[in-house]
């Protein structure tokens, strides 16, 4: 493959702007940020320098996606709604025969692109979805814990946000409470679990007790059994009570075909996001804990990480997969969710260098022996 550049859709945005800093620093290659804004993209793309240029490129006209990949060695899909659009980006790049990494992917448009595995493979491609901060970075964290205990029994990791939707994020989410289903991995099976199945989680400073509802875990269902728990799962907190309200309405009303409704709830849910980041601190927090052994010891580890800024996360994490891909540590050809092509050790190494600063902590648990 004699091709050269990064092509980073919906690069001039919020995410898309983050990363391709992000891409500036942790990689040398050209880049190239597109959209349907071609006096954005250029004006951004002057400010970084010359290795960056601007492109105008509509994801629902093939011929322009096709044309911007033509000299891309991997496209960067950072535009949205995900749920909408996905599909039709990752279908471009395998016509195209270029790399193919998205920050969110959800169920419906991740099913179509797995469906392509064998092609694909046959392309020597690798197809890496829900590259991004949740999903995405979130899955990571179980098998970077799972390093560090010779078995592991039960998991739970937690995640909370306080910072202003943007109007695709607020779409996806959306998107994800009225499509999926609360479930969690109980006795080594999943199960579906009531709305009123919350979990009270204490996050690191400044967001404090919060309670919070399953979550849906589209891209770590393989999770638990791979590292043989017997139990999992992930929880989510929204930044306020009207927040959460809408989630689960969302949610108890998932079956409605009323689209019209439902981007009424993606326009209340973005606008209450703002209201509530000001008056609270801003940015995300996560929190995973860990139930295991060492030397036959009984352990827990704890990992906190915080950052003010919810979309770098994202962002960084993009960056991270770009570059282990360019640089051949993910080498697999396929189609994979993130936490199914990286080493966690390596992603985790990289994370700290770009600033996202975590702790683990180790307690020994009762029933241990000295």
């Amino acid at each position: 493959m004699n091709r050269k550049s990064v092509l980073i859709l919906g690069g001039y945005g919020r995410v898309g702007a983050a990363t391709t800093r992000e891409l500036m620093a942790m990689t040398d290659a050209p880049l190239t940020v597109a959209g349907r804004n071609k006096k954005k993209a250029d004006i951004f793309a002057r400010t970084l320098g010359h290795r960056v240029q601007g492109a105008y490129v509509d994801v629902f006209d093939k011929q322009s996606l096709l044309s911007a990949m033509a000299n891309a060695v991997l496209t960067l899909n950072c535009a949205g709604p995900s749920s909408e659009i996905n599909h039709i980006v990752a279908e471009a790049a395998l016509e195209s025969g270029c790399h193919y990494v998205d920050v969110a992917c959800y169920e419906e448009a991740t099913g179509k692109i797995q469906s392509w595995n064998q092609t694909v493979c046959s392309k020597e491609l690798i197809f890496c979805t829900s590259a991004g901060l949740v999903p995405g970075l979130i899955g990571i964290i179980p098998g970077y814990l799972a390093g560090r205990l010779e078995s592991v029994d039960a998991m739970d990791i937690c995640f909370i946000f306080h910072d202003e939707l943007t109007a695709v994020s607020a779409w996806d989410t959306v998107d994800q409470f009225k499509k999926g289903d609360l479930s969690i991995y109980k006795q080594g099976t999943w199960q579906s679990v009531p709305l009123y199945t919350i979990k009270k989680i204490v996050f690191p400073k400044p967001f404090g007790a919060k309670l919070c509802i399953p979550g849906m875990v589209y891209d770590m269902t393989s999770i638990p059994s791979r590292y043989a728990m017997n139990d999992f799962a992930f929880y989510g907190a929204l930044q306020s009570e009207l927040m959460s309200f809408i989630a689960v309405f969302c949610w108890l009303f998932r079956k409605i075909r009323s689209e019209k409704l439902f981007k009424y709830a993606s326009s209340a849910l973005r606008y209450l996001s703002v209201i509530s980041t000001r008056k609270g601190p801003r940015g995300y927090a996560i929190r995973a804990i860990a139930h295991g052994q060492i030397n036959h010891k009984k352990l827990s580890l704890t990992y906190d990480l915080s950052h003010h800024d919810m979309y770098l996360g994202t962002a960084i994490a993009a960056a991270i997969t770009v570059k282990m891909i360019l640089d051949k540590d993910i080498y697999k050809s396929g189609v994979f969710y993130l936490n199914e092509c990286i080493n966690p050790e390596t992603f985790m190494e990289y994370a700290l260098k770009r600033g996202l600063l975590f702790n683990v902590q180790t307690h020994k648990e009762e029933g241990s022996t000295a």
